[in-house]
């Protein structure tokens, strides 16, 4: 059902991100206002209206069976020039609610693998979001 709906990057943008909010089954205000900042500071915003694609993701999103041939899909979409940034935004996305719980590790690391990230690089981004974090809690 997905595949009919995300076929434009900037939509696979945006229902990646929503994917990462929803994650945990909720959706909270931090996680939609940094998503929403990434959408304006990337210039995407001009491309799709947020709310008409929330829609979109909340009509098909129980019919994903296979996250990881979703997750896949829409990196094929994004096809990002640079992977880790994409990476860094989806895990600051993941914990701007401030639970860090087994599943949102399990979905970092489907991210990962669609991405084709190494252990190294996914343990050297979460490290320095978790750094960045910390310094910005201080």
């Amino acid at each position: 059902m997905y595949r009919e709906i995300v076929t434009r990057r900037a939509e696979a943008y945006c229902h990646l991100f929503f994917h990462c909010c929803m994650g945990d089954e909720s959706l909270v205000r931090r996680e939609t206002a940094f998503t929403v900042a990434k959408y304006v500071e990337g210039g995407l915003n001009a491309n799709v209206d947020l709310i008409d694609e929330m829609y979109r993701y909340r009509v098909y999103r129980p019919y994903i069976h296979n996250e990881s041939d979703f997750l896949n899909y829409l990196v094929r979409i994004i096809n990002p020039a640079s992977p880790i940034t994409l990476y860094f935004y989806c895990i600051e996305i993941i914990l701007a609610d401030n639970k860090y719980m087994e599943n949102s590790l399990a979905l970092l690391k489907r991210i990962a693998t669609a991405l084709k990230l190494s252990s190294h690089e996914q343990f050297n981004a979460m490290r320095l979001i978790t750094e960045v974090k910390s310094t910005e809690a201080a």
